[in-house]
């Protein structure tokens, strides 16, 4: 991704890349005549993963993940684990007689959950039981929860604690907790449904978009202005009708609607400079939802992407508990499952490299996915016509990526993960500064506060930054290998609008997908009696319905925006090869027809 560019005319404010060429070649698509690119950080993403591979072995080797787990007793001893509790690995709670509070403090390792209560809790004795004594009637029987704990049968309590253990569940919503996932469990018909159904309403939505999309941008423009400028006259109104003249509060309110006039008045000159842009931006917004909806196959990338990375993190995590472990696991108070680790400075740079590691893999699997999609919108965009639709390839994208490109995007990767890394730790420090949850810490005045919102503002500016430069730096690299910074400073316009319009597409296609998946669903669950009947309420079940939905919905979606933006570069590109070539366009054929007539026109134009 790294191109020799002119810097001195880069510093020049005034310099808008008019000079600025593209590769005509590429008008037969993206260039097939490849060299690798960064080779350099091909070589260090492999020698970081090498060193993840060390970190792992010493975490499998040193971790115990089994004191992470085991149940703690009122002594503060870990149940199968230390010495002498061998074979007694649950725990029980020996007295549920008394105070809520105070049933902690009668927490025991027992060898099996008790199932009778006729017969001696077999436990191990701590400071405030005696198991060899426990008394007949506080025993209850038991369930197992997860291999670890003992949980009472309630139908089976003792009458005296029935009353003490419906307090604790009451106050803890087990029993609400407990009823929508077995509403969630019985529902597990409209879940098959939702995932079919979440895909239809895609369909319909990316088919309401290749319709739809000019006049929902332009009534969305009339709609808000007439909106600001409403909202003006309305609080002028307000003013004149509710205080009176002089009045401190009618002077503040009419000054709020003359400040939303002229806002009314800068919107439009907004919208009048902004005319053709949000033609072209609306324009391929239709041809994104053409794109999507001519190779649905392109919903397996992210969907393989999803699946993986679900993969990794849950490896991950298995390592994190063996490398977290590989220091002292102590319990720091007796009658709580409260535990502290211990961990020297090579633990803590280890456990350091291995949290950078999920960061920069996650952002590499991101990138991988763009750049896949990409290489498939680029290859579709230059073998389109206007009697035929180009033939997008997902598998030339992902043999670009490992014999070619691999190297760009483990460094746009890296980018994106030293940028989350950083705010992670900004807000780690900013807690601990703030005095955690009690907000009593250096940073407790407000000077401070707002230095902290400061740094935290840069942050997420450079992130969308990273964001910005890395999938846009993937669509040059997936056509031809070259810098892109002058194709979006000579065409900033459009790519500001079509970023702004491509938001909006986004956001309301999730909401549109999810919430009409769920009405849906939510429709054919109530009118389904044999499914209805076994549920108690149908609110757990269209939670997860959403859910679904969402995913699904956020899947697409993402696959819209990746589109989107590889579109508007090789329609910027193909407009720029037009010029080159006179204004005739490339040979006025390899374009969408959504697209043809707006690149002949800029083309001519000059």
């Amino acid at each position: 991704m790294s191109h020799r560019y002119d810097r001195a005319k880069f510093s020049d404010p005034n310099y808008k890349a008019d000079d600025y060429t593209v590769d005509d070649r590429v008008k037969d698509g993206p260039l097939n005549d490849r060299s690798c690119t960064d080779l350099l950080f091909t070589l260090i993403f492999l020698a970081f993963l090498t060193g993840l591979g060390v970190v792992t072995v010493f975490g499998m080797k040193n971790g115990k993940p089994e004191r992470l787990l085991a149940p703690l007793d009122a002594d503060g001893k870990f149940c199968g684990i230390d010495e002498g509790y061998s074979g007694y690995s649950l725990l029980y709670f020996a007295d549920l007689t008394v105070d809520p509070a105070d049933i902690v403090a009668t927490a025991v390792c027992v060898k099996d959950c008790p199932m009778d209560d006729n017969v001696p809790v077999q436990c191990i004795s701590t400071a405030n039981v005696d198991c060899t004594n426990i008394p007949q009637e506080n025993r209850y029987n038991t369930t197992k929860l997860f291999g670890k704990a003992c949980l009472p049968i309630l139908s089976e309590l003792p009458l005296e604690a029935v009353a003490k253990y419906e307090q604790i569940v009451g106050d803890l919503g087990i029993n609400d907790i407990g009823q929508g996932i077995d509403d969630m469990i019985n529902s597990w018909p409209i879940y098959c449904i939702a995932l079919v159904t979440a895909f239809i309403v895609t369909i319909i939505y990316l088919f309401l978009v290749r319709l739809f999309a000019g006049p929902i941008v332009w009534l969305s423009i009339v709609g808000g202005f007439i909106g600001i400028l409403g909202l003006g006259f309305y609080l002028n109104q307000y003013a004149k009708d509710k205080y009176d003249d002089g009045s401190n509060t009618r002077k503040w309110i009419q000054y709020s609607s003359y400040a939303l006039w002229a806002l009314s008045g800068i919107f439009l000159l907004f919208v009048l400079c902004m005319y053709n842009n949000i033609k072209i931006a609306t324009a391929v917004m239709k041809t994104s939802a053409v794109f999507l909806s001519q190779n649905l196959r392109s919903i397996l990338v992210p969907t393989v992407a999803f699946v993986f990375t679900t993969a990794f993190i849950g490896c991950w995590v298995v390592d994190a508990a063996y490398l977290a472990s590989s220091g002292e696991v102590v319990a720091v108070t007796g009658g709580t499952q409260y535990r502290k680790l211990v961990w020297d400075d090579t633990l803590r740079y280890f456990l350091i490299y291995h949290f950078f590691a999920l960061l920069w893999i996650a952002a590499m699997i991101i990138s991988c996915t763009q750049f896949v999609i990409i290489v498939a919108v680029c290859v579709w965009y230059f073998t389109s016509s206007s009697d035929t639709r180009g033939k997008a390839s997902l598998f030339k994208g992902v043999w670009w990526l490992f014999r070619y490109n691999f190297g760009s995007l483990a460094f746009g990767s890296l980018l994106l993960a030293l940028v989350w890394f950083a705010i992670i730790v900004f807000e780690y420090l900013n807690k601990k500064l703030n005095g955690g949850a009690n907000g009593n810490g250096a940073l407790a005045n407000p000077v401070t506060k707002c230095a902290a919102s400061a740094c935290r503002c840069c942050l997420q500016c450079c992130h969308r930054f990273i964001k910005f430069l890395n999938r846009n730096a993937f669509v040059q690299v997936a056509l031809h290998s070259k810098n892109f910074f002058l194709l979006v400073l000579k065409n900033s316009g459009t790519f500001f609008v079509s970023e702004g319009i491509g938001s909006v597409f986004i956001f309301l296609g999730k909401v549109f997908i999810a919430v009409a998946n769920t009405g849906g669903c939510y429709v054919g669950l109530i009118n389904w009696p044999q499914l209805n009947d076994k549920i108690n309420s149908p609110i757990a079940p269209m939670i997860a319905v959403f859910v679904i939905s969402y995913i699904i919905a956020s899947i697409f979606m993402s696959l819209f925006s990746i589109a989107q933006n590889a579109l508007i570069q090789c329609f910027l590109t193909d407009v720029e090869i037009s010029r080159s070539s006179g204004g005739d366009g490339t040979d006025g054929k390899y374009r969408p027809k959504e697209l043809a007539g707006l690149v002949k026109n800029l083309a001519k134009q000059g």
